[in-house]
């Protein structure tokens, strides 16, 4: 298993973790430096620690806890690289698919 920093504190991260346990950052995963990134907000989107001149957004599927995965803030796509290859889905308006 692959182990992340936080760019922030240092705290050890894994890969799951979506918010760092020392400073409290918000998480997700940036696909173009292969690394989980801590986050600062920047208006509607968010500012990639890992990746000073990048504005990112998470991939749709983070509505439902689904994706930590990071898309470039101007991209028309609402889903992350990972996730378009996600052709069928639970209906995710059933609680038991959640």
């Amino acid at each position: 298993m692959k182990l992340f920093f936080c760019q922030h504190c240092g705290q050890l991260l894994y890969f799951d973790n979506v918010r760092c346990e020392k400073c409290g950052h918000r998480l997700g995963y940036l696909p173009s430096a292969m690394t989980l990134s801590a986050l600062e907000p920047q208006g509607d989107a968010w500012h990639a620690l890992a990746d000073p001149s990048t504005q990112v957004r998470f991939c749709r599927n983070a509505e439902a806890d689904g994706c930590n995965w990071l898309v470039e803030a101007d991209s028309d796509l609402p889903f992350c690289a990972a996730c378009r290859f996600n052709r069928t889905i639970p209906d995710l308006s059933d609680p038991v698919n959640m």
